[in-house]
């Protein structure tokens, strides 16, 4: 099991500034494993999770679907 097996990237277009980039989309056990201390050593923003990069924005539509997150 590696450090990031609780993180997916999906390729998502944000619906507030409409930029399409990858999203890291981080499942419960990743972000409770990866806070404090040991998130600064392995340079981990779990708080990040499921939002765009540029804005920060939660509203998106993954590419070739109709699925929103």
């Amino acid at each position: 099991m590696g450090w990031n097996d609780h993180v997916e990237y999906f390729e998502v277009e944000c619906q507030d500034c409409w930029r399409v980039d990858t999203w890291e989309c981080w499942d419960d056990v990743g972000k409770a494993r990866y806070v404090g201390e040991i998130a600064k050593m392995v340079n981990v923003d779990t708080t990040k999770s499921d939002r765009c990069p540029h804005c920060g924005s939660t509203h998106g539509r993954l590419i070739d679907s109709d699925y929103y997150v």
